[in-house]
């Protein structure tokens, strides 16, 4: 008897040391704090960079980028590329899940890309890559061939976030407006629930083929204020918080409890010129005259507190071809005045600039006011407009560009270090984000498309930079900086140049 109940004490004992190990072990719950809350779940109806915080933890490409900016095979395990670089062999990931428990086939790859270019989904991001190919073939269930229509230097790049693989099984069986509400990926983080402007909630997915996060369940929660984001990091109601606006940035440094993650963020700020719809900036000597009015490196280091470089080309800090040394458009007020009269530039007519609110543009507010001050101090007025974020996406991505709009604040990521694609997208003539209309540039980008060759390539893309300095078809401002602020608990390597959180790789101590 006192033996039996000896055992019994070893496996009640034994009981509670495995719940004790099992609640040790239980991954903690993450809350981030976002700025703007997203528009849609499905990636192929995504047209805002606010989506990424979601889609790109739920969702994943063939091939994507590691924490250093690399290219690496994600969904597919390797590719074999024809020698005329027209033909892809992805052999997928035999341990590739969707969220499920319904395995990645090639057939869900071909589906994808039909899904992608479907023109009832209106996908707005399709035409960067998707459009391009030709075909997709299911060579057996684990292995699919595709064939462009033209050659893209930048195809395995943009698979990071141009062109999501979906589960085919699913959405054929709940229709595309469910999949909306309910979507499926194959990433880290599997969806669970939404309420708008509130939060949204996904959760670590253990079957990842292998980026198992070490965070369980992660919560957005939609903080507008900047300050209220701040407060919220500083007393524990949120773990991680994203978008700080540089000067917040710099005086949280100084706050115990806290730290500050910065990275580059191979982003652009620039103000786009309306050279579409027959706007007087069509004018070349007009569009440099403008660019030598506003003192940049003194606007990098006040408005946006260090967390900028200057850039003289327009590009990202760490994209290929940004190598130029020589700026012809250099501050010099008095002599930029002197072009504008000379240029017969109407000083009475304001000049029309619109840009967003909100954090998505870190201090676009700001920066348009310091712009326009630069402006005036040599006597061309301006009409300054700011918009609510979705308000200004649609008249910055709008077909027919707005003709009484004369400059427009714009803020463009890249995917990779090749920065052609991104170039193409923002400046390219038929291109829904472009504000150029330039032939020649035209023409150069769809060539440095169609090198196959990394270095020939880059020697194309510092001739491409060099024709927008010199025609001054843009205002380039800075590279940025992606600025979050953590709890001392909380570390975190961010992806490098990313603008979204990919959160697979926090690190959260109860």
């Amino acid at each position: 008897m006192l033996r039996l109940g000896r055992a019994i004490l070893l496996v009640i004992i034994n009981l509670v040391a495995l719940d004790l190990q099992a609640t040790a072990e239980q991954k903690p719950d993450l809350i981030v704090a976002i700025p703007t809350d997203g528009i849609s779940l499905d990636p192929d109806k995504s047209s805002t960079a606010a989506d990424y915080p979601v889609l790109n933890n739920v969702f994943e490409g063939l091939y994507g980028h590691d924490e250093n900016g690399n290219l690496v095979p994600l969904l597919a395990e390797s590719v074999k590329a024809s020698q005329d670089a027209l033909t892809y062999e992805f052999a997928l990931r035999r341990n590739a899940k969707f969220h499920n428990g319904d395995p990645v086939t090639a057939a869900d790859v071909r589906f994808s890309w039909q899904r992608a270019v479907d023109p009832e989904l209106r996908n707005p991001r399709a035409s960067s890559l998707a459009a391009n190919i030709a075909d997709v073939e299911v060579i057996d269930e684990h292995t699919a061939k595709i064939t462009l229509k033209q050659r893209d230097s930048a195809f395995l790049d943009n698979m990071d976030t141009l062109w999501a693989i979906v589960p085919k099984k699913y959405i054929e069986k709940v229709g595309n407006e469910e999949f909306g509400k309910h979507p499926i990926g194959t990433g880290p983080f599997a969806f669970v629930e939404k309420r708008q402007n509130e939060y949204t909630k996904i959760k670590a997915f253990e079957q990842h083929w292998g980026r198992v996060p070490h965070v369980d369940v992660v919560t957005y929660k939609i903080v507008p204020d900047d300050q209220a984001r701040l407060a919220q990091v500083q007393t524990g109601e949120a773990d991680l918080i994203t978008n700080i606006p540089p000067p917040l940035a710099a005086r949280a440094q100084k706050i115990q409890g806290v730290h500050v993650i910065s990275r580059p963020a191979m982003s652009h700020e620039s103000i786009q010129f309306n050279t579409v719809s027959g706007s007087r900036l069509a004018n070349r000597d007009v569009r440099i005259a403008l660019n030598m009015l506003v003192d940049r490196k003194a606007l990098a280091k006040t408005v946006m507190s260090g967390y900028a470089t200057p850039e003289i080309l327009f590009c990202a800090s760490g994209t290929t071809g940004c190598d130029a040394t020589t700026d012809l458009h250099q501050y010099d007020p008095k002599a930029a005045r002197e072009m504008l009269v000379k240029a017969g530039f109407d000083f009475e007519k304001p000049l029309k600039f619109v840009g967003p609110l909100g954090a998505r543009m870190p201090q676009g507010k700001e920066i348009m006011e310091a712009v326009s001050y630069f402006f005036k101090q040599a006597g061309v007025k301006v009409d300054l407009v700011t918009m609510d974020f979705g308000a200004w996406l649609a008249v910055a991505s709008a077909k027919a560009k707005d003709p009484t709009i004369d400059m427009c604040m714009e803020i463009f990521p890249d995917y990779s270090k090749d920065n052609i694609v991104r170039l193409r997208r923002q400046l390219y003539g038929t291109e829904l984000w472009s504000w150029v209309a330039d032939k020649d540039l035209d023409a150069m980008l769809s060539k440095a498309l169609n090198i196959p060759d990394s270095k020939e390539r880059e020697v194309e893309t510092a001739a491409i930079l060099k024709k927008i300095h010199d025609d001054a078809l843009t205002m380039p401002l800075w590279s940025v900086s992606n600025i979050y602020l953590a709890r001392n608990n909380v570390s975190w390597n961010p992806t490098l140049n990313a603008t979204w959180p990919v959160l697979w790789n926090v690190e959260k101590k109860n």
